[in-house]
């Protein structure tokens, strides 16, 4: 059974591109869920932009750090933003 599985998961991952496969595990990872088509569409798209600037920052030479994906991965700049919460457009100093 266990080679069955296996065998259905490559079978799985070499009919999806790479890109795809990967933003699959993500959604795995971190348990998303989607509403619509349109909405995984929209997510897996901001996945790609994040991807790229992780791929990009990892594979330049010399460099002291890494970066990795998180559950933030997905999300729009303004959820994001309503993540952090502190809201300092009606600040009097």
């Amino acid at each position: 059974m266990k080679s069955f599985a296996a065998f259905a998961l490559v079978a799985v991952a070499s009919a999806l591109d790479n890109d795809t496969f990967e933003f699959m595990q993500y959604v795995s990872k971190h348990g998303k869920n989607y509403s619509t088509l349109a909405e995984f569409t929209e997510r897996m798209e901001l996945f790609m932009v994040t991807n790229k600037i992780i791929t990009e920052w990892n594979a330049t030479p010399n460099q002291t750090s890494s970066m990795g994906h998180n559950f933030l991965s997905d999300m729009t700049l303004d959820e994001k933003k309503n993540l952090r919460g502190l809201d300092m457009s009606n600040h009097v100093e």
